[in-house]
């Protein structure tokens, strides 16, 4: 199984992201498939993904990203804004179920929402996924396709029909 870490209502952005910095050897110690950070700012969503956790976060100065960032791009992949202000931060470590390609790797994001999540979607041939095998991308379509974002009501709409067991964070 995956693991979801996720720190909300931030007040302090430099030790949110010191901590999450050094939480992802933890989360990443065995479930090492893939790597996703969501971050959720004032200009919106932005994720990056990583088919294999970098080494450098398990470095203790946060410049060492910086200087191995040209290095981790080919197989670094970004959507989103990258916003200024930080308010709430999520990381997945992957378990795969299915295939271990980049295209899998959590989060997936579409028209400005971010979707992580573990568990398994029974029935996610289902749905509609465009950019991968993975069911998360069926959960995300369908949270999209519902207008969760915009009527939080409609959650329920979204995900009627989705069998199996799974939990989420959705920014």
């Amino acid at each position: 199984m995956c693991k979801l870490f996720a720190v909300v209502e931030i007040e302090n952005q430099k030790n949110a992201e010191l901590f999450a910095k050094r939480a992802v050897p933890i989360i990443t110690a065995s479930d090492n498939h893939g790597l996703g950070i969501m971050r959720l700012g004032e200009r919106g969503v932005h994720i990056q993904r990583w088919l294999e956790p970098p080494k450098v976060f398990r470095q203790k100065q946060s410049k060492a990203l910086e200087k191995y960032y040209e290095a981790l791009k080919h197989q670094q992949n970004e959507a989103g804004t990258k916003s200024e202000d930080l308010y709430a931060i999520a990381i997945h470590g992957r378990f795969a179920t299915c295939a271990r390609t980049l295209q899998n790797v959590h989060p997936f994001y579409k028209d400005g929402t971010a979707l992580m999540h573990n568990g398994v979607i029974s029935n996610a041939s289902e749905f509609e996924r465009t950019v991968s095998t993975c069911d998360s991308e069926a959960l995300l379509s369908q949270y999209v396709k519902s207008n969760v974002k915009k009527n939080p009501l409609n959650l329920t709409t979204a995900l009627d029909g989705v069998g199996g067991y799974y939990a989420a964070i959705v920014f």
